[in-house]
């Protein structure tokens, strides 16, 4: 039987935050980005953290899942935990997010990597991945406007 509750929700652990996000439309990296720097402040968090935006047909969000949080340089991620929320609550489209605590946010081959396998796997689900965010301190990069997501 599945199991949803091995993700929290990330509106569930922010005070007032679940007005802030759901519903609201990601339309562009940028929103996300400014979202993620100034309401969640992920650029400041020690470790890296690995958020899963679930959008709907109109890119509004339908939900914020925290997937993983690793060390200072690294985070596991793996695509069937990325698409588990995403699939059970019939998400329209995915955009990932996560933080390099080092505060330079240029992709790494393994950020690369692993967006590679979840355009892949998104593909076979029918859920696209529409961007895929890095924050640093108060600063971004969108790997779709970096080429590596058509």
């Amino acid at each position: 039987m599945f199991r949803v509750n091995r993700y929290e929700m990330v509106a569930e652990k922010i005070q007032g935050y679940n007005s802030d996000v759901i519903n609201k439309s990601f339309n562009n990296a940028d929103n996300v980005a400014q979202f993620l720097i100034y309401n969640l402040d992920i650029g400041k968090y020690l470790q890296e953290r690995f958020l899963v935006f679930l959008l709907d047909s109109k890119n509004a969000v339908s939900g914020l899942f925290e997937i993983s949080r690793g060390s200072l340089n690294y985070s596991p991620v793996h695509p069937r935990d990325v698409f588990c929320p995403a699939v059970h609550m019939c998400a329209a489209g995915i955009i990932v997010a996560h933080n390099h605590p080092s505060g330079d946010p240029t992709p790494s081959r393994e950020d690369i990597e692993v967006t590679n396998r979840l355009i892949e796997a998104g593909r076979i689900l029918s859920i696209p991945l529409i961007d895929h965010v890095i924050v640093g301190d108060r600063c971004w990069t969108s790997l779709k406007s970096e080429g590596y997501i058509i």
